[in-house]
């Protein structure tokens, strides 16, 4: 396998052009904006594509990394691959129902981790299927302690020699760590238990009928407190002692990730009432720069400063995202069910 370097923003690719092209990611840039990424070829015609610890001769844990697809498949998502699969004319023919890129990484422990960076395996919510064109963290801390991690990868749309899905991927900041946001203190007796609605904490998204997918990445301590988590609604349970900690949790909507750490707080000054509900009437998020949405249904009308009247919905529907992408940058007041909130637009 191999390892190179690139800084090239270009998010196309043409054949005729492979020896540049093949260094184009299909965001045009590194994770958070930055210049230069690594683009990866793990294949067994050019030995193993391997990553080892070398600041500790015992290993180390290694947090993870951002990964995106190359532009070659993106094109091939959308074109085909060019060649026909064994027994197919499907050369030309996009990614459908069943489809996969699928990429391994494997530590000297034994332990594994699959990640595709494309998926149209559903055969129920079409949805559901992506290809990966964005910056997205994939967390290697389950793998423990390591003294390297070999990566291979495979799909469908097999030939003769393997999957015919050119087995590149772009990395960028190996070690680093993902963007977190953080939420509102969730307070919960110790003697009771809390809950925090998450449609309310992430930046509003819209799924377009994709599943909507919550998970603990990061747990309280179990001797404060239970966690548990149905759909969208976490529950933190008390163990009668006293403390604070967080809990990390993450949303996956069609391949894309984002985290929000949850600061908890056991504290005996808070009511013992087991139905307390942190969801106060709140706008998610704030700063916004595209949409945001409030988690409490009503009637909302939004002002600029000056007293204007620049949105108003009478029959407003808790999570649904409002587009500000086109209001000038600045103060506005969201005013719901008679209460005013605070929204910066950027």
């Amino acid at each position: 396998g191999a390892f190179g370097y690139s800084n090239l923003t270009a998010t196309t690719f043409n054949m005729a052009n492979f020896t540049k092209d093949q260094f184009n990611s299909a965001v045009g840039h590194g994770a958070n904006n930055s210049a230069n990424y690594s683009v990866v070829y793990p294949s067994s015609y050019m030995g193993n594509t391997t990553l080892t610890v070398t600041h500790n001769a015992d290993g180390d844990s290694i947090s993870g990394f951002y990964i995106t697809n190359t532009a070659w498949v993106k094109h091939v998502s959308l074109h085909g691959t060019g060649i026909n699969s064994t027994g197919q004319e499907d050369k030309d023919k996009p990614f459908t129902t069943g489809d996969w890129l699928k990429l391994t990484a494997k530590a000297d422990n034994g332990k594994e981790i699959e990640f595709y960076l494309a998926d149209y395996r559903d055969n129920k919510n079409t949805a559901n299927h992506y290809t990966l064109d964005s910056w997205q963290w994939l967390d290697l801390r389950s793998l423990g302690k390591v003294k390297n991690i070999s990566f291979t990868m495979d799909g469908t749309r097999k030939g003769k020699y393997g999957t015919l899905i050119p087995t590149y991927f772009c990395m960028d900041d190996l070690g680093g760590v993902r963007n977190i946001a953080t939420a509102d203190t969730l307070r919960v007796n110790p003697n009771s238990s809390n809950e925090v609605l998450l449609d309310a904490i992430f930046e509003a998204i819209n799924a377009n009928g994709a599943d909507i997918v919550y998970s603990i990445t990061d747990s309280l301590s179990n001797t404060l407190a239970t966690t548990s988590l149905v759909a969208n609604k976490l529950k933190v349970t008390g163990k009668k002692h006293e403390g604070k900690g967080f809990i990390i949790v993450s949303r996956v909507v069609k391949g894309q990730r984002a985290f929000v750490k949850i600061p908890v707080v056991l504290d005996n000054k808070v009511s013992s009432t087991t139905d307390i509900h942190t969801e106060s009437i709140g706008i998610y998020p704030n700063p916004a720069t595209e949409v945001f949405s409030i988690n409490t249904s009503g009637k909302v009308d939004i002002f600029t400063r000056s007293g204007m009247n620049v949105y108003s919905n009478a029959h407003y529907t808790a999570h649904t995202p409002i587009n500000v992408s086109n209001y000038t940058p600045g103060v506005y007041f969201v005013r719901i069910n008679d209460k005013t909130l605070k929204l910066i637009v950027k």
